[in-house]
């Protein structure tokens, strides 16, 4: 079970590309399309290559999900999802709180939170809890680093007792070319693996699965502005979501082996960070700190 925004979003986006997707079946493909479906929802759109000014850091500190619907009142057919908002101590990234929008009240809800992030003493990430829901059930990775380019990562749900439930893990081998992630079962048994093209800026250019996806070996084209997803303390988190937290800048372009092309119309601050990242579909707006 997902917390209420991502099961909205993962409905929305399912019904999307509910054809291309319908003879992905298997545990490894269905946790696929929570990492590709988001990517697949861009085709159609262009990409704005305004020229970007130097960069200063900035952190995220606030995203908001819209989607388009033609019969909504607002002007541009926007309607709000939900936003998250990113909590940090000592410039470390400990929590993402969630805040689902109400039609109603035209506000968003009471928020909740939805993701926390723990640290080892040396700063590396040790802990990523994800909340489901208000159930007291939560999905748990724990990271062991087995040296410098080697990480293990333990995945289970628990409750409020404890418990370890439905656990399965991957291994992580990186190199500065390249990142392999092999996924197991709990017993040990190997059902998957994602191979990564890292590029000479450290952006993640390619992506190939075993077994393949439906749609063949995924490519991906960057601009020269800076990720907001690029958390450096997250430097463990190498398993669906790679590409986000380790590419040094934004997608802007997506194409595969069937031939498929996806780009994002991105907009940007006077400081070179992305403020706008929209789709025909959907929209997310970013503030930061």
């Amino acid at each position: 079970m997902l917390p209420k925004i991502a099961t909205e979003v993962t409905v929305f986006i399912a019904y999307e590309v509910s054809n291309l997707l319908s003879a992905i079946d298997s545990q490894f493909m269905k946790q696929l399309k929570l990492l590709f479906l988001p990517l697949l929802l861009t085709w159609g759109c262009a990409y704005d290559n305004t020229k970007v000014g130097e960069a200063k850091s900035m952190k995220l500190l606030s995203e908001e999900y819209f989607i388009y619907d033609a019969n909504a009142s607002s002007a541009n057919g926007f309607v709000a999802l939900y936003k998250k908002t990113y909590l940090y101590d000592q410039n470390k990234l400990t929590e993402v709180d969630a805040y689902d929008y109400n039609p109603n009240t035209h506000d968003y809800d009471a928020g909740y939170a939805y993701e926390e992030y723990n640290y080892t003493d040396k700063g590396q990430l040790s802990q990523k809890v994800q909340f489901v829901g208000s159930s007291g059930s939560r999905w748990v990775e724990e990271y062991e680093y087995l040296n410098s380019t080697s990480t293990r990562v333990t995945r289970y749900e628990s409750n409020t007792s404890g418990s370890k439930n439905s656990e399965d893990w991957w291994m992580i081998e990186k190199t500065p070319s390249s990142i392999n992630v092999k996924y197991y079962q709990g017993n040990n048994e190997l059902y998957a693996q994602l191979n990564y093209d890292l590029d000479s800026n450290g952006n993640v250019i390619s992506v190939a699965s075993d077994p393949s996806f439906p749609f063949g070996k995924i490519y991906y084209k960057h601009d020269n502005a800076p990720n907001p997803y690029k958390f450096t303390e997250l430097s463990g988190e190498y398993g669906f979501d790679s590409e986000k937290y380790i590419s040094e800048n934004n997608v802007v372009e997506i194409t595969n082996d069937s031939n498929i092309k996806s780009t994002l119309v991105v907009e940007y601050n006077d400081r070179g960070y992305p403020i706008a990242i929209k789709t025909p579909t959907s929209k997310r707006i970013f503030t930061y700190r």
